[in-house]
């Protein structure tokens, strides 16, 4: 008998992040929202922010066991305060 090695395919990157989602997708600070949540994340994950120049405003890089991250916007000091607006978030889940 030969031994075979087999490969067990990871999931796509689109499987591991079709069910996240990130709420709200329009921050305001009036709103009384203290930040934003990403929801339905899987294992490690890797979270980048940016601003509309491009500018990276976040980063996070940990385990989300519970499957979520908060950005509290309104937690961050003074200097750093974030303006109402859109943002766009890059997504990197490891496994």
């Amino acid at each position: 008998m030969t031994p075979t090695a087999s490969i067990t395919p990871a999931k796509k990157a689109s499987e591991n992040l079709e069910n996240v989602y990130v709420y709200p997708s329009l921050y305001n600070a009036v709103s009384g929202v203290r930040g934003i949540s990403f929801k339905n994340l899987t294992g490690r994950v890797n979270i980048r922010i940016y601003n509309l120049k491009g500018e990276i405003v976040h980063l996070f890089d940990g385990s989300t066991p519970a499957g979520e991250y908060f950005w509290d916007i309104e937690g961050q000091r003074r200097k750093n305060r974030i303006s109402p607006g859109i943002y766009l978030s890059l997504i990197h889940i490891s496994s």
